[in-house]
């Protein structure tokens, strides 16, 4: 398919417009739908890194372009889903479904938010929705899911056997047939169904946890301990899987040890206390900067800084001028490994107030960890003009000279 007939069919399909024709597109209207892509694409960059307002403008501007266009109205769909503004998200997407009865994921993503809210039975009726047009082991085990929770567990079994048939590699079908298994004490089943899991994804540390538990119940020390020691290596805010090492490390009369992670899940019991509670609160006030705010820093606090990276995005975008807020970004997209959204949020608080020389010297870090030194000289100067006692900072420049001096630097 040449770039004009991706366009075209592309723009068919975001629009639900009927003056196209089908076959062509003018030059002007060529131009038009390479500028609406654009948009779209801009925006769909944005929310996956969690700029939303970026995102929304960007959809706005699509349909600025063209107020027919269905897909930016999906797109706003997400971007307030993403936001827990659910109401707002619902509104977009049954304004998605009126114009296009069977537009992909809208009955979907409805799902989704019937399960955030607990509405467990709304969340069926959508998922049976997005089935009759498609089929997909993600559509089938959300409605697995869905069945489960309102404790018709015969459905919830046969649409997730259904999706291991469409995809025998499913292994979030397995890992909740599993779980549905244990919860109705057919251990053997609930075993069978959940190494199917970890073979298919060894690595998944909820598999891993969910299989050492169950292992664990049924007194296989060994095997189990192997598991829960690995969740808790990668997991240190994870609450059962320190409880249930601490409760196993008991059991082997290593009591010192258990202690120690017993100790670990008192403390993260009672943040996670603190979590469901701000979260229960945000699906109904979903702009409380304060839950927002408390919930990230109780995330923080526990190590689970994916969790609290999100989460702050949020408070970023409730309350975008606050400069404590992005330098608390910029810590926590380093621990993330993301570099350049911590350079982003770096130089948007230098944007504001440049004579911050933390903030320049810490910028300096992240260029010379990226082998970009002229950068980070030009950072490190500026730290030192604005605290000429900065002896970490006059440190790293007079060790930046020594290798600016070898002769394999680079210039950059």
């Amino acid at each position: 398919m040449n770039y004009k007939t991706f366009l075209i069919s592309t723009f068919l399909f975001f629009s639900c417009s009927q003056n196209y024709d089908k076959n062509s597109l003018s030059n002007e209207e060529f131009i038009k739908a390479q500028k609406i892509i654009s948009f779209l694409e801009k925006s769909q960059i944005n929310l996956s890194k969690g700029n939303y307002q970026s995102s929304l403008n960007f959809a706005d501007s699509a349909l600025y372009v063209d107020k027919n266009l269905v897909y930016p109205i999906f797109v706003k769909g997400m971007i307030y889903e993403d936001l827990n503004q659910y109401d707002i998200a619902d509104s977009l997407y049954n304004s998605v479904l009126e114009k296009v009865p069977n537009f992909r994921s809208a009955n979907f993503n409805l799902g989704n938010i019937a399960l955030a809210k607990g509405e467990y039975s709304k969340a069926v009726k959508h998922f049976k929705k997005e089935e009759e047009s498609f089929s997909t082991p993600d559509v089938l085990i959300k409605l697995g899911v869905s069945y489960a929770n309102i404790y018709e567990i015969d459905s919830a079994l046969f649409v997730l056997e259904k999706s291991i048939d469409i995809d025998s590699l499913a292994s979030e079908a397995f890992i909740l047939m599993g779980k549905i298994y244990r919860d109705n004490g057919d251990i053997q089943k609930a075993k069978m169904y959940m190494r199917k899991a970890l073979n298919i994804h060894p690595d998944n540390w909820d598999y891993q946890l969910n299989f050492g538990t169950l292992l664990f119940k049924i007194g296989d020390i060994n095997e189990s301990l192997f598991y829960l020691n690995n969740v808790v290596n990668v997991n240190k805010w994870h609450y059962a899987s320190h409880y249930n090492l601490g409760q196993l490390l008991l059991r082997l009369g290593k009591n010192e040890e258990a202690d120690k992670y017993l100790l670990r899940a008192d403390t993260l019991q009672q943040v996670n206390t603190r979590i469901g509670f701000f979260q229960e609160n945000l699906i109904s006030n979903p702009e409380n900067i304060s839950d927002w705010l408390n919930m990230g820093i109780a995330l923080q606090s526990i190590e689970n800084y994916s969790e609290a990276y999100e989460v702050f995005k949020i408070v970023d975008h409730l309350d975008p001028n606050n400069l404590d807020i992005k330098q608390n970004l910029a810590f926590l997209a380093i621990s993330n490994e993301d570099t350049v959204s911590t350079i982003k949020y770096y130089q948007k608080i230098l944007s504001n107030d440049n004579s911050k020389s933390d903030i320049w010297f810490n910028l300096g870090l992240i260029y010379a960890y990226q082998g970009k030194f002229n950068k980070a000289e030009k950072c490190w100067k500026k730290t030192i003009e604005l605290n000429p006692n900065d002896k970490t900072a006059i440190k790293y420049l007079e060790s930046l000279s020594k290798v600016k001096e070898l002769p394999f630097y680079v210039i950059n």
